[in-house]
Protein backbone atom coordinates (compact mmCIF):
# COMPACT_ATOMS: atom_id res chain seq x y z
CA UNK A 1 0.00 0.00 0.00
CA UNK A 2 1.29 3.16 -1.11
CA UNK A 3 2.06 6.63 0.64
CA UNK A 4 4.02 9.54 -0.26
CA UNK A 5 6.69 12.17 2.01
CA UNK A 6 6.89 14.79 -1.12
CA UNK A 7 9.38 16.58 1.90
CA UNK A 8 11.81 13.90 1.29
CA UNK A 9 10.54 12.96 -2.47
CA UNK A 10 11.85 17.08 -3.44
CA UNK A 11 15.31 16.43 -1.47
CA UNK A 12 15.82 13.30 -3.32
CA UNK A 13 14.74 14.77 -6.64
CA UNK A 14 16.82 17.35 -6.56
CA UNK A 15 19.77 15.22 -5.66
CA UNK A 16 18.93 13.44 -9.01
CA UNK A 17 18.95 16.19 -10.69
CA UNK A 18 16.59 14.92 -13.96
CA UNK A 19 18.67 12.59 -15.55
CA UNK A 20 17.74 11.82 -19.07
CA UNK A 21 19.18 8.84 -20.13
CA UNK A 22 19.52 7.82 -23.50
CA UNK A 23 16.65 7.16 -25.83
CA UNK A 24 18.53 5.24 -28.39
CA UNK A 25 19.77 1.75 -28.45
CA UNK A 26 23.11 0.50 -30.29
CA UNK A 27 21.24 -0.59 -33.43
CA UNK A 28 19.10 2.09 -33.90
CA UNK A 29 15.28 1.15 -31.77
CA UNK A 30 13.90 3.41 -29.69
CA UNK A 31 14.00 2.81 -26.33
CA UNK A 32 11.16 3.20 -23.69
CA UNK A 33 11.40 2.82 -20.23
CA UNK A 34 8.89 0.71 -18.18
CA UNK A 35 8.79 1.04 -13.93
CA UNK A 36 6.80 -1.88 -12.58
CA UNK A 37 7.49 -4.32 -9.35
CA UNK A 38 9.51 -7.58 -9.64
CA UNK A 39 8.71 -9.77 -12.53
CA UNK A 40 7.43 -12.91 -10.39
CA UNK A 41 7.78 -15.81 -13.30
CA UNK A 42 9.20 -13.97 -15.76
CA UNK A 43 5.74 -13.17 -17.44
CA UNK A 44 6.61 -9.13 -17.81
CA UNK A 45 9.71 -10.70 -19.34
CA UNK A 46 7.64 -12.80 -21.52
CA UNK A 47 4.97 -10.30 -22.72
CA UNK A 48 7.73 -7.79 -23.89
CA UNK A 49 9.87 -10.15 -25.94
CA UNK A 50 6.06 -10.52 -27.61
CA UNK A 51 5.76 -6.66 -28.05
CA UNK A 52 9.18 -6.01 -29.54
CA UNK A 53 9.01 -9.10 -31.79
CA UNK A 54 5.64 -7.14 -33.39
CA UNK A 55 7.45 -3.81 -33.13
CA UNK A 56 11.51 -4.63 -34.17
CA UNK A 57 11.85 -0.48 -33.97
CA UNK A 58 11.13 -0.33 -30.48
CA UNK A 59 13.34 -1.60 -27.66
CA UNK A 60 11.64 -2.45 -23.98
CA UNK A 61 14.10 -1.93 -20.71
CA UNK A 62 11.83 -3.10 -17.47
CA UNK A 63 13.24 -1.16 -14.41
CA UNK A 64 12.38 -3.04 -11.35
CA UNK A 65 10.85 -1.48 -8.40
CA UNK A 66 10.87 -2.21 -4.92
CA UNK A 67 8.05 -4.64 -4.01
CA UNK A 68 7.07 -2.80 -1.03
CA UNK A 69 4.15 -0.22 -2.29
CA UNK A 70 5.60 2.62 -0.34
CA UNK A 71 9.06 2.67 -1.49
CA UNK A 72 7.78 2.30 -4.76
CA UNK A 73 5.90 5.26 -4.62
CA UNK A 74 8.64 7.64 -3.25
CA UNK A 75 10.86 6.22 -5.93
CA UNK A 76 8.31 7.35 -8.93
CA UNK A 77 7.04 10.71 -7.06
CA UNK A 78 11.26 11.74 -6.96
CA UNK A 79 11.00 11.21 -10.89
CA UNK A 80 7.81 12.95 -11.74
CA UNK A 81 8.75 15.80 -8.80
CA UNK A 82 12.30 16.53 -11.16
CA UNK A 83 10.04 15.52 -14.45
CA UNK A 84 12.12 12.87 -15.34
CA UNK A 85 11.78 11.77 -18.70
CA UNK A 86 13.95 8.93 -19.03
CA UNK A 87 10.95 6.98 -17.64
CA UNK A 88 7.92 6.40 -20.29
CA UNK A 89 5.17 4.01 -18.89
CA UNK A 90 4.66 3.91 -14.70
CA UNK A 91 2.74 0.30 -13.55
CA UNK A 92 0.59 2.72 -10.92
CA UNK A 93 -1.44 0.87 -8.10
CA UNK A 94 -5.47 1.96 -8.32
CA UNK A 95 -5.20 4.72 -5.44
CA UNK A 96 -2.35 6.56 -7.24
CA UNK A 97 -4.04 8.14 -11.07
CA UNK A 98 -6.01 10.81 -9.63
CA UNK A 99 -3.36 12.51 -7.27
CA UNK A 100 -0.62 11.56 -10.23
CA UNK A 101 -2.91 13.20 -12.78
CA UNK A 102 -3.54 16.37 -10.27
CA UNK A 103 -0.06 16.69 -9.73
CA UNK A 104 0.36 16.86 -14.06
CA UNK A 105 2.43 13.78 -13.52
CA UNK A 106 0.32 11.61 -16.14
CA UNK A 107 -0.32 11.99 -19.78
CA UNK A 108 -4.70 12.57 -20.94
CA UNK A 109 -5.32 9.27 -22.39
CA UNK A 110 -9.26 9.44 -22.84
CA UNK A 111 -8.44 10.20 -27.17
CA UNK A 112 -5.66 7.39 -27.48
CA UNK A 113 -8.72 4.16 -27.66
CA UNK A 114 -11.81 4.76 -29.65
CA UNK A 115 -14.70 5.01 -27.04
CA UNK A 116 -16.22 1.59 -27.94
CA UNK A 117 -13.08 -0.06 -26.86
CA UNK A 118 -13.22 2.12 -23.18
CA UNK A 119 -16.11 0.60 -22.23
CA UNK A 120 -14.79 -3.52 -22.47
CA UNK A 121 -12.95 -2.19 -19.52
CA UNK A 122 -14.57 -3.55 -15.82
CA UNK A 123 -16.45 -0.37 -14.95
CA UNK A 124 -14.61 -0.60 -11.39
CA UNK A 125 -11.34 -0.93 -12.88
CA UNK A 126 -12.09 1.81 -15.05
CA UNK A 127 -13.44 4.25 -12.43
CA UNK A 128 -10.67 4.12 -10.50
CA UNK A 129 -8.52 5.81 -13.22
CA UNK A 130 -10.73 8.04 -14.03
CA UNK A 131 -10.99 11.91 -11.87
CA UNK A 132 -11.21 15.99 -13.40
CA UNK A 133 -12.71 14.71 -16.36
CA UNK A 134 -9.67 12.59 -17.81
CA UNK A 135 -8.34 9.11 -18.25
CA UNK A 136 -5.03 8.85 -16.72
CA UNK A 137 -4.29 5.12 -16.90
CA UNK A 138 -5.38 1.90 -18.40
CA UNK A 139 -6.53 -0.71 -16.95
CA UNK A 140 -4.16 -3.53 -16.69
CA UNK A 141 -5.14 -6.08 -14.45
CA UNK A 142 -7.60 -6.22 -11.18
CA UNK A 143 -7.98 -7.05 -7.65
CA UNK A 144 -11.45 -7.11 -6.05
CA UNK A 145 -11.98 -8.26 -2.02
CA UNK A 146 -13.68 -12.05 -1.71
CA UNK A 147 -14.90 -14.37 0.25
CA UNK A 148 -13.22 -17.69 0.14
CA UNK A 149 -14.93 -20.25 2.57
CA UNK A 150 -14.36 -23.56 3.10
CA UNK A 151 -16.70 -25.42 0.56
CA UNK A 152 -16.26 -28.94 2.72
CA UNK A 153 -16.71 -27.49 6.50
CA UNK A 154 -20.03 -25.87 4.63
CA UNK A 155 -20.90 -28.68 2.65
CA UNK A 156 -20.54 -31.38 5.71
CA UNK A 157 -22.91 -29.26 8.00
CA UNK A 158 -25.25 -28.27 5.17
CA UNK A 159 -24.76 -24.62 4.48
CA UNK A 160 -24.48 -22.09 1.67
CA UNK A 161 -22.33 -19.36 1.72
CA UNK A 162 -23.68 -16.29 3.85
CA UNK A 163 -24.64 -13.57 1.94
CA UNK A 164 -25.16 -10.87 5.02
CA UNK A 165 -23.23 -10.81 8.57
CA UNK A 166 -25.77 -11.49 10.76
CA UNK A 167 -25.55 -15.16 8.40
CA UNK A 168 -21.72 -15.29 8.18
CA UNK A 169 -21.87 -14.57 12.78
CA UNK A 170 -24.24 -17.95 12.77
CA UNK A 171 -22.69 -19.86 10.17
CA UNK A 172 -18.92 -19.45 12.23
CA UNK A 173 -20.61 -19.75 15.64
CA UNK A 174 -21.95 -23.28 14.12
CA UNK A 175 -18.57 -23.94 12.53
CA UNK A 176 -15.43 -22.20 14.34
CA UNK A 177 -13.54 -24.27 17.39
CA UNK A 178 -10.75 -22.08 18.79
CA UNK A 179 -8.12 -22.40 18.70
CA UNK A 180 -7.91 -24.46 16.15
CA UNK A 181 -10.34 -23.31 13.80
CA UNK A 182 -11.71 -19.01 13.60
CA UNK A 183 -14.57 -18.50 11.98
CA UNK A 184 -13.36 -15.47 10.18
CA UNK A 185 -10.14 -14.22 8.77
CA UNK A 186 -9.59 -10.44 7.24
CA UNK A 187 -6.81 -7.35 6.82
CA UNK A 188 -7.78 -5.44 9.97
CA UNK A 189 -4.10 -4.07 11.04
CA UNK A 190 -3.73 -0.13 10.85
CA UNK A 191 -2.49 0.04 7.31
CA UNK A 192 -4.41 0.61 4.00
CA UNK A 193 -6.03 -2.99 3.96
CA UNK A 194 -7.81 -2.36 7.12
CA UNK A 195 -9.59 0.47 5.08
CA UNK A 196 -10.07 -1.95 2.02
CA UNK A 197 -11.95 -4.10 4.45
CA UNK A 198 -13.54 -0.81 6.42
CA UNK A 199 -15.04 0.43 2.95
CA UNK A 200 -16.73 -2.88 1.93
CA UNK A 201 -18.40 -2.93 5.61
CA UNK A 202 -20.18 0.53 4.88
CA UNK A 203 -20.46 0.06 1.16
CA UNK A 204 -22.53 -3.13 2.19
CA UNK A 205 -24.71 -1.05 4.34
CA UNK A 206 -25.51 1.98 2.29
CA UNK A 207 -22.79 4.05 3.60
CA UNK A 208 -19.60 6.12 2.01
CA UNK A 209 -16.90 8.28 2.66
CA UNK A 210 -17.02 11.21 0.63
CA UNK A 211 -20.49 12.00 -1.30
CA UNK A 212 -21.05 12.32 -4.93
CA UNK A 213 -20.68 16.03 -4.96
CA UNK A 214 -17.37 16.09 -2.56
CA UNK A 215 -18.95 16.46 0.90
CA UNK A 216 -17.55 14.57 3.80
CA UNK A 217 -20.04 11.69 5.11
CA UNK A 218 -17.95 9.45 6.94
CA UNK A 219 -20.20 10.10 10.33
CA UNK A 220 -23.73 8.58 8.91
CA UNK A 221 -25.84 6.45 10.59
CA UNK A 222 -25.40 3.60 8.08
CA UNK A 223 -21.52 3.93 8.58
CA UNK A 224 -22.33 3.71 12.27
CA UNK A 225 -24.11 0.39 12.24
CA UNK A 226 -21.14 -1.00 9.59
CA UNK A 227 -18.27 -0.11 12.43
CA UNK A 228 -20.23 -1.65 14.59
CA UNK A 229 -20.70 -4.74 13.05
CA UNK A 230 -17.03 -4.67 12.57
CA UNK A 231 -16.34 -4.42 16.44
CA UNK A 232 -18.51 -6.63 17.29
CA UNK A 233 -17.43 -9.10 14.89
CA UNK A 234 -14.15 -9.17 16.83
CA UNK A 235 -15.33 -8.23 20.78
CA UNK A 236 -18.83 -9.07 21.12
CA UNK A 237 -19.60 -12.12 19.25
CA UNK A 238 -15.89 -13.28 19.00
CA UNK A 239 -15.66 -15.29 15.56
CA UNK A 240 -12.62 -13.44 14.37
CA UNK A 241 -9.03 -14.86 14.87
CA UNK A 242 -8.08 -12.66 17.58
CA UNK A 243 -5.32 -11.42 16.11
CA UNK A 244 -7.31 -10.10 13.37
CA UNK A 245 -6.26 -6.36 14.05
CA UNK A 246 -2.48 -6.80 13.48
CA UNK A 247 -3.30 -9.22 10.71
CA UNK A 248 -2.55 -8.06 6.55
CA UNK A 249 -2.78 -10.42 3.86
CA UNK A 250 -0.07 -12.73 4.61
CA UNK A 251 -0.92 -13.25 8.31
CA UNK A 252 -4.57 -13.72 7.55
CA UNK A 253 -3.75 -16.14 4.54
CA UNK A 254 -1.54 -18.36 5.93
CA UNK A 255 -3.87 -18.87 8.91
CA UNK A 256 -5.82 -19.77 6.02
CA UNK A 257 -3.78 -22.27 4.04
CA UNK A 258 -3.25 -23.64 7.80
CA UNK A 259 -6.54 -24.81 7.83
CA UNK A 260 -7.65 -22.92 10.75
CA UNK A 261 -9.95 -20.16 9.12
CA UNK A 262 -13.68 -21.14 8.51
CA UNK A 263 -13.81 -17.81 6.11
CA UNK A 264 -11.33 -15.56 4.88
CA UNK A 265 -11.98 -12.07 3.45
CA UNK A 266 -8.94 -11.67 0.43
CA UNK A 267 -8.21 -10.97 -3.08
CA UNK A 268 -7.89 -13.00 -6.14
CA UNK A 269 -4.21 -13.33 -6.61
CA UNK A 270 -4.20 -15.82 -3.16
CA UNK A 271 -6.71 -18.38 -5.00
CA UNK A 272 -3.32 -19.78 -7.15
CA UNK A 273 -1.84 -20.05 -3.92
CA UNK A 274 -4.57 -21.60 -1.83
CA UNK A 275 -4.59 -24.11 -4.56
CA UNK A 276 -0.95 -24.79 -5.56
CA UNK A 277 0.88 -23.97 -2.58
CA UNK A 278 2.59 -26.94 -0.73
CA UNK A 279 1.82 -25.39 2.28
CA UNK A 280 -1.76 -25.05 1.90
CA UNK A 281 -3.82 -27.72 3.36
CA UNK A 282 -7.01 -26.17 2.21
CA UNK A 283 -6.40 -27.28 -1.67
CA UNK A 284 -9.34 -27.99 -3.21
CA UNK A 285 -11.83 -27.55 -0.01
CA UNK A 286 -12.44 -23.65 -0.77
CA UNK A 287 -15.45 -21.77 -2.49
CA UNK A 288 -15.64 -18.22 -3.85
CA UNK A 289 -18.42 -15.96 -3.08
CA UNK A 290 -19.13 -11.94 -2.59
CA UNK A 291 -18.19 -9.94 0.21
CA UNK A 292 -21.28 -10.12 3.12
CA UNK A 293 -23.56 -6.98 3.44
CA UNK A 294 -25.71 -5.13 6.18
CA UNK A 295 -29.55 -4.82 6.23
CA UNK A 296 -29.25 -1.43 4.48
CA UNK A 297 -27.00 -1.83 1.56
CA UNK A 298 -26.13 -4.68 -1.31
CA UNK A 299 -22.71 -6.81 -2.13
CA UNK A 300 -19.31 -4.53 -2.20
CA UNK A 301 -15.96 -5.03 -3.02
CA UNK A 302 -13.06 -2.53 -2.25
CA UNK A 303 -11.06 -2.67 -5.95
CA UNK A 304 -7.46 -3.02 -5.75
CA UNK A 305 -5.18 -3.60 -8.84
CA UNK A 306 -2.88 -2.05 -11.44
CA UNK A 307 -2.82 0.13 -13.83
CA UNK A 308 -0.51 1.50 -16.67
CA UNK A 309 0.61 5.21 -17.20
CA UNK A 310 1.75 7.13 -19.64
CA UNK A 311 4.64 9.81 -18.36
CA UNK A 312 3.63 13.41 -18.98
CA UNK A 313 7.12 13.73 -19.61
CA UNK A 314 8.10 11.25 -21.77
CA UNK A 315 9.98 12.14 -25.16
CA UNK A 316 8.31 8.98 -26.99
CA UNK A 317 5.36 9.07 -26.24
CA UNK A 318 3.69 7.50 -29.46
CA UNK A 319 5.94 4.06 -28.56
CA UNK A 320 4.97 3.76 -24.89
CA UNK A 321 1.09 4.44 -25.94
CA UNK A 322 2.12 1.67 -28.50
CA UNK A 323 3.22 -0.49 -25.66
CA UNK A 324 0.67 0.54 -23.37
CA UNK A 325 -1.88 -0.40 -26.29
CA UNK A 326 -0.44 -3.97 -26.04
CA UNK A 327 0.29 -5.03 -22.62
CA UNK A 328 -3.50 -3.97 -21.64
CA UNK A 329 -4.93 -5.78 -24.78
CA UNK A 330 -7.11 -8.42 -24.72
CA UNK A 331 -4.85 -10.92 -25.76
CA UNK A 332 -2.05 -10.06 -23.58
CA UNK A 333 -4.72 -10.22 -20.63
CA UNK A 334 -5.44 -13.30 -21.63
CA UNK A 335 -1.97 -14.62 -21.46
CA UNK A 336 -1.65 -12.91 -18.07
CA UNK A 337 -4.56 -15.43 -16.33
CA UNK A 338 -2.77 -18.38 -18.40
CA UNK A 339 0.18 -17.58 -17.32
CA UNK A 340 0.04 -15.91 -14.14
CA UNK A 341 -3.41 -16.47 -12.79
CA UNK A 342 -4.01 -12.58 -12.86
CA UNK A 343 -7.67 -11.13 -13.10
CA UNK A 344 -8.34 -9.45 -16.71
CA UNK A 345 -9.72 -6.15 -16.58
CA UNK A 346 -11.08 -6.33 -19.89
CA UNK A 347 -14.77 -8.29 -19.88
CA UNK A 348 -14.07 -10.43 -23.19
CA UNK A 349 -11.27 -11.89 -21.41
CA UNK A 350 -13.83 -13.33 -18.99
CA UNK A 351 -15.42 -15.37 -21.60
CA UNK A 352 -12.62 -16.77 -23.44
CA UNK A 353 -12.88 -20.58 -23.92
CA UNK A 354 -8.64 -21.24 -23.16
CA UNK A 355 -9.05 -19.18 -20.05
CA UNK A 356 -12.00 -21.10 -19.10
CA UNK A 357 -11.06 -24.22 -19.79
CA UNK A 358 -7.35 -23.54 -17.55
CA UNK A 359 -9.42 -21.19 -14.90
CA UNK A 360 -12.85 -21.86 -14.44
CA UNK A 361 -13.28 -19.97 -11.23
CA UNK A 362 -12.08 -16.77 -13.32
CA UNK A 363 -16.45 -16.84 -13.64
CA UNK A 364 -16.72 -16.21 -10.17
CA UNK A 365 -14.27 -13.94 -9.49
CA UNK A 366 -16.20 -11.80 -12.65
CA UNK A 367 -19.45 -12.39 -10.91
CA UNK A 368 -17.65 -10.63 -7.47
CA UNK A 369 -16.30 -7.85 -9.68
CA UNK A 370 -19.09 -6.62 -11.13
CA UNK A 371 -19.92 -5.49 -7.22
CA UNK A 372 -16.46 -3.83 -7.22
CA UNK A 373 -15.88 -0.30 -6.55
CA UNK A 374 -12.94 1.92 -6.62
CA UNK A 375 -11.72 3.68 -3.16
CA UNK A 376 -12.37 7.48 -3.14
CA UNK A 377 -11.30 9.12 -6.41
CA UNK A 378 -9.27 11.60 -5.29
CA UNK A 379 -6.19 13.36 -5.35
CA UNK A 380 -6.19 13.29 -1.37
CA UNK A 381 -6.88 9.59 -0.77
CA UNK A 382 -3.68 8.77 0.97
CA UNK A 383 -4.35 11.49 3.49
CA UNK A 384 -7.67 10.51 4.16
CA UNK A 385 -7.06 6.98 4.28
CA UNK A 386 -4.65 7.61 6.96
CA UNK A 387 -6.82 9.13 9.00
CA UNK A 388 -9.67 6.71 8.94
CA UNK A 389 -7.05 3.59 9.44
CA UNK A 390 -6.47 5.46 12.95
CA UNK A 391 -9.62 6.30 13.76
CA UNK A 392 -10.63 2.80 12.56
CA UNK A 393 -8.17 0.95 14.19
CA UNK A 394 -8.99 2.65 17.28
CA UNK A 395 -12.97 1.30 17.92
CA UNK A 396 -11.50 -2.26 16.28
CA UNK A 397 -8.91 -2.31 19.54
CA UNK A 398 -11.91 -0.98 21.84
CA UNK A 399 -10.11 2.26 22.98
CA UNK A 400 -12.65 4.05 21.76
CA UNK A 401 -17.03 3.95 21.06
CA UNK A 402 -17.22 2.94 16.81
CA UNK A 403 -19.43 6.35 17.28
CA UNK A 404 -16.81 8.57 18.57
CA UNK A 405 -14.17 7.12 15.86
CA UNK A 406 -16.80 7.88 13.10
CA UNK A 407 -16.84 11.68 14.63
CA UNK A 408 -13.14 11.89 14.89
CA UNK A 409 -12.85 10.93 11.59
CA UNK A 410 -15.41 13.47 9.93
CA UNK A 411 -13.69 16.02 11.73
CA UNK A 412 -9.82 14.63 11.25
CA UNK A 413 -11.42 14.85 6.95
CA UNK A 414 -13.11 17.76 7.43
CA UNK A 415 -10.00 20.17 9.18
CA UNK A 416 -7.08 19.12 7.46
CA UNK A 417 -5.68 21.93 5.21
CA UNK A 418 -6.90 21.05 1.36
CA UNK A 419 -9.40 18.59 2.13
CA UNK A 420 -12.10 21.02 2.49
CA UNK A 421 -15.27 20.44 0.58
CA UNK A 422 -14.54 23.18 -2.66
CA UNK A 423 -10.99 21.44 -2.70
CA UNK A 424 -12.39 18.20 -3.34
CA UNK A 425 -13.51 17.16 -7.02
Amino acid sequence: MRRIALAAAVILATMAGGCTLSARSDDGRTVIRFANGPDHGNFIHHRIAEFEALHPDIRVDMLEMPAASDTEHNQYATYLIAEDSSIDVYAVDVIWPAEFGAAGWAEPLEGRLPQDDWKHFLNGALAACQSDGHIWAVPWYVNAGVLYYRKDLLDRAGLQPPQTWDELVTDCQKLQQPPDLYGYLGQWKQYEGLVCNFLEFIWGNGGDVLSPDGRVVVDSAQNLEALQTMCDLRNKYQVTAPDINISQEDESLNLFMAGKGVFLREWPYTWAILQKSPASHVAGKVGITRVPHGPHGSWAASTGGWNLMLSHYSQHKAQAWAFIDFMTSTHTQAEMVLEAAFMPTREPVYGDPRVLAAMPEVAKFHECFEWARPRPVTPYYSQISDMLQADVSRAINGQTTPAQALRQAQSDIESRPGLARHDLP
